[in-house]
């Protein structure tokens, strides 16, 4: 190892290489830690390019190193000495290895100094950034090291560094970029994602809820890379004494058959299931495309939800690994006044069911996307009750993650058996929208978890590993980059990602105006009003792909999910005020009453106009920029739409638009969301017929 680290330092390329390097790394680490770029995690995420240009210094630190061996004839020195070339390749291996931990622990080094002294001071995540160096940077160097060398070996003269140049762009973690529209193909997009040794997600924004893609099948897929090298080094080896009629050692054969029987392992790992993080555009596989392209193709012939159907008490054994593992017992009661023989419940098609039993004995049933039928021991007889225990296993919506790295099951997502049969999803004209699967009645919940933890959840802890409560909405288990922010300042339990520090100051303000804005909503439209929740979780769970202010917050009795888009260090208090408003409408009328969504454009339209008609009546600067547009008046119901929102902006008596809402708001109660009937309510605020037509054409 001495030999060659003489050779590297006495070449001026290297260090031209490594300190134009590192500068660039802290000059890239500096740019995420100030002002409004801030952003931890966004600054390891980006410098992918740094790792991509990294990768190349070090592929030609791979040739270089070989062509120095070769100039200074090496090889023949250590042929003459017993075991030489064994300790050659160890000695070089050993090298690229410490050299490799050193440029990581320089990383780690700046890394650290630049965020700990603003503030992120959780040791964990810097743990996990640690770790995160290590694989994407660390072991990216020195796999593309290795390759250098290895093609260095096989190919003398300048047509290796066209080679290297090709390696480059498809090892590296910009390779979907450099290879444009051919990563939309999706069979070479699956190959680019598998050969891709860096940053999975080069593209997306930081999920400061997810943290940083840390699964085992990373670090499988690089020991994977390491052992298929160190097998075309011991082939080359064994070609090149077969050349020279050399005696093989025993040995070889040795390294050679245990890496045969590594590799074949590790490909059957490969071909087992497993949620990653995945969140490129231009890869087929990415999250924001995988249930959108199942809802817009599928095609659901489901019977109307039965309310007087309810499970009163859930009893789930959950284990999160490489799949979610959950054995759950329900209780049904039968509500119904007609005896029943069969049941249908909601489950995400991504868990399947392995399964059903009453008693021991075992259930028929069928399982097919979102709906699961079950056939019932025996007559269940009205207000009678019976007990069924449902195994399934698999993963869960790319939407909604659940891994060894992170776990996010909300209680309006179907992962539990749900009475409400609605589709997980539905896709609709405004995108792929969440159905919501609250419970429609106070259940009892016995949880065992054993998964990554810590674990938040709005039901209590009562021992290891084990949890216990009531809601009438329904479950939500979040796990993640996340921690309790306000363990001193006692009230409601505050939890956000690690990395978002600053809201901390803001979470009073916040509190107050929410506590307020719910005061005033629920009282409007009589609806009781419990308190402010005991758990705020504020994390991104949007995707790209969400644009409608319907999937921001979730609210229950007992918790509330305040939801973001990824972005940089994002605040709990909006920079827009007003739009505020219009995410927290929704998830306070219709959405907590658990009303389903016929029809989104029509709720949306709801929304928008009683959350500008809010602000309004309280004080809150809003132009009217956050209601629908319409365009084109291709449908009646766009007509009715431009009417209602030209009158809104229009009439000055704002308790008058006001009752409109309130009485808007019972016909949704009602389950009536059709246009004709809202045309008809309508007549009754325009009150001349030569206005409202006015309206229309404007």
């Amino acid at each position: 190892m001495d030999v060659m680290w003489i050779l590297f330092r006495r070449n001026p390329l290297f260090w031209v290489l490594l300190v134009c390097f590192l500068a660039y790394v802290y000059y890239g680490f500096h740019f995420y830690s100030t002002g409004y770029n801030f952003s931890p995690g966004e600054a390891l995420v980006r410098m992918s390019f740094a790792v991509q240009g990294g990768m190349l210094a070090f592929l030609f630190f791979g040739v270089l190193f070989i062509r120095l061996e070769e100039n200074n004839h090496l090889h023949d020195i250590f042929s003459s000495i017993p075991k030489g070339n064994s300790y050659k390749f160890m000695g070089k291996f050993l090298f690229f290895s410490v050299f490799t931990l050193f440029v990581c622990l320089f990383v780690f080094s700046i890394y650290a100094f630049l965020f700990f002294r603003k503030g992120i001071s959780f040791l964990s995540f810097y743990y996990d950034a640690f770790l995160y160096i290590v694989l994407y940077w660390g072991l990216s160097f020195l796999l593309s090291m290795l390759i250098g060398a290895l093609l260095a070996s096989w190919f003398k003269g300048k047509i290796i560094y066209p080679l290297i140049l090709f390696v480059w762009a498809l090892i590296g973690p910009a390779n979907s970029y450099f290879f444009g529209t051919a990563a939309s193909k999706s069979l070479f997009s699956d190959f680019l994602a598998w050969i891709n040794l860096g940053e999975p997600n080069p593209l997306a924004l930081f999920n400061d809820l997810y943290g940083f893609e840390l699964s085992v099948y990373h670090w499988m897929k690089k020991l994977f890379m390491l052992l298929l090298i160190s097998f075309l080094f011991l082939f080359t080896h064994f070609i090149r004494k077969l050349r020279k009629r050399g005696n093989i050692e025993k040995r070889f054969y040795m390294y050679f058959a245990l890496c045969s029987v590594s590799i074949g392992a590790l490909i059957y790992y490969f071909t087992l299931d497993r949620q990653i993080y995945i969140s490129n555009s231009l890869l087929t596989e990415t999250r924001e495309r995988v249930d959108e392209t199942y809802y817009h193709t599928l095609s659901h012939e489901y019977s109307e939800p039965h309310p007087d159907i309810a499970i009163t008490k859930y009893d789930v054994n959950m284990k999160i690994k490489r799949l979610v593992e959950i054995n759950t017992t329900v209780t049904l009661v039968n509500n119904y006044k007609q005896p029943l023989n069969n049941v249908s419940l909601s489950l995400y098609h991504g868990f399947k069911v392995i399964d059903v039993s009453s008693n021991h004995k075992k259930l028929s049933f069928e399982q097919k996307n979102d709906l699961l039928n079950i056939q019932l021991p025996s007559e269940l007889r009205p207000k009678q009750s019976c007990q069924i225990s449902i195994s399934y296993e698999g993963l869960s919506s790319p939407l909604f993650f659940a891994n060894s790295r992170a776990v996010y099951l909300p209680y309006y997502f179907p992962w539990l058996p749900s009475n409400n049969i609605e589709p997980a999803f539905q896709y609709t004209r405004l995108g792929l929208i969440r159905n919501n699967h609250q419970w429609g009645n106070d259940a009892e919940i016995a949880l065992t978890y054993d998964g990554p933890n810590p674990l938040y959840t709005n039901i209590k802890k009562i021992g290891n590993k084990k949890w216990h409560g009531r809601s009438s909405f329904g479950l939500s288990v979040v796990v993640g980059n996340i921690a309790e922010m306000n363990r001193k300042n006692g009230g409601a339990q505050f939890v956000q990602p690690m990395t978002w520090g600053k809201n901390l100051y803001q979470y009073p303000e916040f509190k107050e105006r929410t506590n307020e804005m719910m005061k005033n909503i629920s009282n409007n439209f009589n609806i009781e009003y419990k308190g402010f929740p005991e758990l705020i979780i504020f994390v991104p769970i949007l995707s790209i792909s969400d644009f409608v202010a319907e999937e921001y917050i979730w609210f229950a009795s007992d918790h509330l999910i305040y939801g973001t888009g990824l972005q940089y260090n994002a605040t709990i208090l909006p920079y827009n005020e007003s739009y505020y408003t219009y995410m927290l409408v929704p998830a306070l009328t219709w959405k907590y009453k658990g009303i389903q969504i016929d029809d989104i454009e029509y709720l949306n339209l709801f929304d928008s106009v009683y959350a500008y008609v809010y602000n309004q009546q309280h004080g809150i600067e809003d132009d009217g920029g956050f209601l629908p547009d319409v365009y084109y008046m291709k449908s009646e119901k766009d007509k009715i739409k431009n009417s209602i929102i030209q009158w809104v902006k229009n009439e000055e008596n704002i308790e008058t638009k006001n009752n409109f809402c309130r009485e808007w708001f019972k016909l949704i109660e009602n389950g009536r969301q059709d246009w004709n009937t809202l045309k008809e309510l309508t007549k009754q605020y325009f009150y001349d017929k030569e206005v409202q037509d006015g309206y229309t054409r404007n």
